[in-house]
């Protein structure tokens, strides 16, 4: 993962709410998977499997992020505690074992809770998290994002 992409996760981390936040998950769990198996075409086992470890890593936090008290996320735990299962595997054996077809499972998922993140009108998790501004100046076929060093005031310890 390029540094602008970790800093556009970052991003993305800080304005979402409960149902985008899933997504950008989703899609780091994507990236890293893809990274793995990159990795493993370019027969650099030990890049594999740290990348399978991320990937690990996303997945259990998507668990964490889960009801498990309603139906319809405990049926997706039961997914995610699958994908874990083949990954482990696939670190065992050093070499992907279905991940692909894992990766089509998880797209599906993260398509769906896309459709379900538009229609989310909640505010962001975060609160008190500096204002980004995009489009105040341009680079050359880039759009530049500012942001407000001050925030909205109520940053930090007040007395």
């Amino acid at each position: 993962m390029t540094k602008e992409m970790a800093d556009s996760y970052k991003l993305r981390i800080t304005q979402s709410n409960a149902s985008s936040l899933l997504c950008v998950a989703y899609d780091m769990w994507l990236c890293f998977m893809d990274e793995a198996l990159e990795a493993f075409k370019a027969q650099s086992k030990d890049d594999f499997v740290l990348g399978l470890k991320k990937v690990q890593r996303v997945n259990q936090e998507i668990i964490n992020m889960l009801n498990p008290s309603n139906e319809d996320s405990f049926k997706m735990m039961q997914i995610h505690f699958y994908a874990n299962t083949i990954i482990v595997k696939s670190i065992l054996k050093g070499e992907p074992h279905d991940l692909d077809r894992m990766k089509e499972m998880v797209k599906k998922l993260s398509d769906a809770f896309a459709e379900i993140a538009k229609a989310d009108t909640d505010g962001p998790i975060m609160q008190h998290t500096q204002t980004v501004y995009a489009g105040l100046t341009y680079g050359r076929g880039t759009l530049n994002e500012a942001m407000d060093p001050m925030g909205s005031g109520s940053r930090g310890f007040t007395v």
